[in-house]
């Protein structure tokens, strides 16, 4: 049962819009199957860290203010700088090559889930409930089932932008940029007001 549950709040936690899905997106878009699928599972990395900070007690950034400010600042200019690149994309006629390498697509998805400093706020949150009675091993069982879930949203999401890509023509490439370039800077603009109303109270 916790298995299911976790398995079941692994893909409620990946399947909603945010930064890294707008990335994959872009990236899916632009080059195909391996960008798409690098951003998403660079993201893993940082989610797992989190689940495992969460799942470990460890409060420190969750308790400070001051950490969590340089993250969300972290992650703010994160946002930004791939929110202009994705709206000069949109200048191109048509779509690049299918890109065979991932051009540092793993490393942005990994950044971008690492500056998020409320995944730890949330994972607290969650893993206290869920695991409180079930000890080390019920632990063990619930990050399985997540990262599990996440794995496989991964790879079903980057098959959707690839499907997307070879389906769609030019006029979809250039929508799809500037609608993921403006994700982008809304998210960025989200988190920088979180960010800033952590920091002026």
């Amino acid at each position: 049962m916790l298995l299911l549950s976790a398995f079941g709040l692994g893909v409620a936690y990946c399947a909603p819009p945010g930064g890294v899905t707008a990335e994959a997106l872009r990236r899916g878009i632009a080059h195909g199957f391996a960008p798409a699928l690098m951003v998403e599972l660079g993201s893993l990395l940082g989610d797992a860290a989190w689940v495992l900070a969460a799942l470990a007690g460890i409060t420190v950034v969750a308790g400070s203010g001051t950490a969590q400010v340089a993250l969300g600042g972290v992650g703010v200019a994160l946002l930004l700088v791939l929110a202009a690149s994705s709206l000069l994309r949109a200048r191109r006629s048509q779509p690049p090559p299918e890109a065979p390498h991932v051009g540092g697509a793993f490393a942005v998805g990994a950044a971008m889930a690492f500056a998020n400093p409320y995944a730890l706020a949330f994972w607290l949150g969650v893993s206290g409930p869920l695991l409180a009675h079930r000890g080390s091993g019920g632990a063990a069982i619930f990050f399985a089932g997540f990262m599990a879930a996440c794995v496989t949203w991964c790879f079903v999401f980057a098959a959707a932008c690839a499907w997307g890509r070879r389906l769609l023509g030019p006029r979809f490439f250039r929508l799809a940029h500037l609608v993921c370039g403006a994700a982008l800077a809304g998210f960025a603009g989200r988190l920088a007001w979180t960010t800033g109303r952590l920091f002026l109270g």
